[in-house]
């Protein structure tokens, strides 16, 4: 027997005990008679998917839609993520690979799949250096990061501006006589992660207040709801988002005494990627929608930004820094090997959601903020946040 996954071996031993898989409907009619409503059987895979043939053998030519027909399944999850990702790095980057994944896996069963959240053994400093990786136990201790500006609570709250359960924004009102400027914050995370709670690290609210200018910083989805959704490619979830809720909050400048010709936007990360996005994109208005909003213009007037990635080209990043890792996930690809293969394939939505493809003289001006200097050609300790970026978008 060739080498199959332990899930197949549980699965058929499962199946075996009971009978067989004939004698699985018999066991979903029992569980009704006892007074259930039915079984749900639910595959865990610890990492990849294992495909078979009818036989329950492991093999080059099987299918995953195979293996869920053979043993019946109902269902698909993943194993927690220390299975997903190697654990090396603190829990978010870990968290961000593993959650890499969830798109591609969606669109590989034939069958609902249900990502699985928990990270797994807690194998942190505080029970022991033994259960600790060597690479972690033996890491530099990090510099205390400064602590984030106090965020004043927002005018108005929760502010839903479409219907999805992360579209929603908080608006903070400037104190003033007439129609105020606004910074529009779009939060970090790999468009995988964050929330709009995480303005401080962006802007000081307190400080804009005190100058007269409002605040909005908004939720949005992340790429991996766009599969449930029907949204290709992935990236144009959290996009299309950004645009909707600058337009929605336009819509609002007579009633929060907004200026909409004033309105500039600030994030970091992928935040930053989404502000130059909005801020080099030709107007998604549409003057002739019956939806007032959809009327509104999702042009900046200006862009503030920290680490952004300004293109999403996998072989301008391996030019301009040849560690890349980032942005496959935004095409729905796996990892970085497999989106730098496929960038023919993808050629039309890299035109369409790259800020560095579409850039135009008459584009508003943006200020870019990296960490360090840059170095063309050089690898980088952050290729992800490099300077490397901004260098080429200036030049």
């Amino acid at each position: 027997m060739k080498k199959m996954s332990n899930l197949i071996i549980v699965v058929a031993s499962f199946l075996a005990v009971t009978g067989g898989f004939a004698s699985a409907a018999d066991f979903r009619t029992q569980v009704k008679k006892v007074g259930f409503d039915g079984l749900h059987i639910q595959m865990i895979c610890r990492g990849r998917v294992p495909k078979i043939d009818d036989s329950g053998f492991a093999i080059s030519k099987g299918t995953t839609a195979n293996t869920i027909k053979t043993f019946k399944i109902d269902s698909v999850t993943n194993y927690q993520f220390v299975h997903l990702a190697r654990c090396e790095s603190d829990y978010v980057k870990w968290t961000e690979k593993a959650l890499s994944n969830w798109p591609k896996w969606s669109k590989e069963f034939d069958v609902p799949y249900f990502p699985h959240v928990s990270i797994g053994w807690d194998n942190n400093a505080r029970f022991g250096k033994a259960d600790v990786p060597t690479q972690m136990a033996n890491r530099p201790v990090k510099k205390v990061k400064k602590a984030e500006p106090a965020v004043p609570k927002p005018t108005l709250a929760e502010v839903r501006y479409g219907e999805h359960e992360r579209h929603v924004l908080d608006f903070w009102k400037a104190d003033s006589p007439s129609r105020s400027p606004l910074v529009f914050v779009i939060h970090g995370g790999g468009w995988k992660g964050g929330s709009k709670e995480r303005v401080g690290r962006f802007v000081n609210v307190e400080q804009l207040l005190a100058a007269g200018i409002s605040v909005v910083a908004i939720n949005y989805r992340f790429v991996w709801h766009a599969p449930s959704a029907g949204i290709e490619p992935p990236v144009k979830a959290p996009l299309h988002d950004a645009a909707r809720a600058l337009q929605f909050v336009r819509s609002k400048a007579s009633e929060w005494n907004i200026d909409k010709t004033r309105i500039g936007a600030a994030g970091g990360s992928a935040g930053a990627c989404s502000s130059l996005w909005l801020a080099y994109h030709d107007d998604l208005a549409d003057p002739k929608s019956s939806d007032p909003i959809a009327r509104e213009s999702t042009r900046l007037q200006c862009a503030a930004v920290i680490g952004a990635q300004t293109t999403l080209d996998p072989q301008q990043m391996k030019e301009w820094t040849p560690n890349s890792r980032y942005g496959g996930h935004a095409f729905g690809k796996a990892g970085f090997e497999e989106f730098l293969r496929d960038r023919n394939e993808i050629l039309p939505w890299i035109a369409e959601y790259s800020p560095y493809a579409l850039v135009t003289a008459d584009d508003p001006p943006v200020c870019l903020l990296y960490s360090t200097a840059p170095a063309l050609g050089q690898v980088q300790k952050d290729p992800t946040h490099t300077a490397n970026f901004g260098a080429k978008l200036q030049g």
